[in-house]
């Protein structure tokens, strides 16, 4: 499997990222439903990866630097039939590593209740539940979970 830095915006990554709105507009009401264009996660602010394997395009995610106190997790998604196969653990890890690059001793991200596997794949990697952060608001759908690393 290869990561890659990618652009948000481009074509296939803008589809998984599409991808992974719709299917949160399936769990939850769309009020609270946080649908984030591409085109804003295109920022110096922000890293966004991809993973591949035989130039097959398997998931994507970002962090987010923008505030100088934590790195956010956001739009981490991997395609059904690569689910279950090291692809989510692989970008996570990755995106820990740039924020150890960049000196941030902690990492926050928000998830919906009923995905299940998320909170599994964050807990298993040393995420805790948190309160809600930045601008993000408690309603009873969202699940906030954040975790120190070391540098």
């Amino acid at each position: 499997m290869l990561l890659r830095t990618v652009d948000p915006t481009e074509p296939a990554i803008r589809r998984l990222v599409e991808k992974l709105d719709e299917y949160r507009k399936s769990l939850y009401p769309l009020k609270l439903t946080l649908i984030v264009p591409p085109e804003k996660l295109k920022s110096p602010q922000i890293i966004f990866l991809a993973a591949y394997e035989n130039q097959q395009l398997l998931g994507c995610g970002g962090i987010d630097f923008t505030d100088p106190d934590y790195a956010e997790i956001r739009k981490m998604y991997v395609e059904p039939a690569a689910r279950r196969k090291g692809v989510a653990s692989l970008l996570l890890n990755a995106l820990e590593q740039q924020a150890r690059q960049r000196q941030y001793h902690l990492i926050c991200l928000e998830t919906g209740k009923f995905q299940e596997p998320a909170m599994e794949l964050y807990q298993k990697h040393g995420y805790q539940p948190s309160k809600a952060f930045g601008s993000y608001q408690e309603n009873p759908y969202s699940r906030y979970y954040s975790k120190t690393i070391a540098l």
